[in-house]
């Protein structure tokens, strides 16, 4: 809609046999509207994980061409690891980082391009990787095998310390479609699957009328294969 700004919370490939059309479709809003659509990086935006959950075979399947793959490489390693909205809520894919007073300033300062897969850089890494814990205090290793898992007082130290409101992440698939993990940090994950029952969610962040902004959720469900069928007949008619 007019005067709207779109954030795509990055995991864009890797999610079905689409994933091409996705992130093409995407790349072109952005290019047609830079000024109202950004896209972050998702863990999924990179080499190792692409190699194994399906966007380097569906490439293969398509064109054969690995070229395409390397471009793409080097089209996710110039996504940025974060957004900040309005100076009050940041915005990234995993959640925080066990590096000690980290601040706005450090994730500005992270290199961009040349292909940087997030195993280069430990922050990056923790940024597309971490989770916050529902319950528990500190931060420690992630079973993911990157990233950590981080609680509520890490989460209010870092906001207090970069004066923002909240942060929002995405990264785990919820039932729900939008949740509170703990206060503080907000988990949004828009891939519906209606035969696990999960749900899309989406939030809608607005200025009131104090500092802060107004944060609301909706939901959304998988379509219907015919609903789908139809949309695909409607778009390339």
């Amino acid at each position: 809609m007019e005067g709207n700004l779109y954030l795509v919370n990055g995991d864009i490939v890797d999610r079905g046999p689409a994933s091409l059309q996705c992130i093409l479709l995407l790349l072109a809003w952005q290019a047609a509207s830079p000024s109202t659509v950004f896209i972050n990086r998702g863990n999924h935006e990179a080499e190792v994980v692409n190699l194994k959950f399906g966007f380097y075979k569906e490439l293969m399947d398509k064109y054969g061409d690995y070229v395409l793959f390397d471009l793409f490489q080097e089209v996710f390693s110039w996504l940025p690891a974060a957004s900040l909205v309005s100076s009050r809520v940041l915005v990234t894919h995993g959640g925080l980082s066990a590096i000690p007073d980290l601040c706005l300033d450090d994730i500005r300062a992270l290199p961009r391009g040349r292909g940087l897969q997030p195993e280069d850089s430990p922050l990056l890494s923790d940024l597309l990787w971490s989770d916050p814990m529902p319950v528990g205090l500190g931060t420690r290793d992630s079973s993911r095998g990157l990233g950590i898992v981080f609680g509520q007082d890490v989460t209010a130290e870092f906001l207090e310390r970069n004066h923002l409101q909240c942060l929002v992440r995405s990264h785990e698939e919820i039932s729900q479609g939008c949740a509170t993990s703990h206060p503080g940090c907000y988990t949004v994950f828009s891939a519906p699957n209606r035969a696990k029952g999960v749900l899309g969610g989406v939030l809608t962040l607005e200025r009131g009328d104090g500092e802060n902004l107004q944060i609301r959720s909706s939901v959304f469900t998988q379509g219907e294969a015919e609903d789908v069928n139809e949309l695909q007949k409607t778009m390339n008619s």
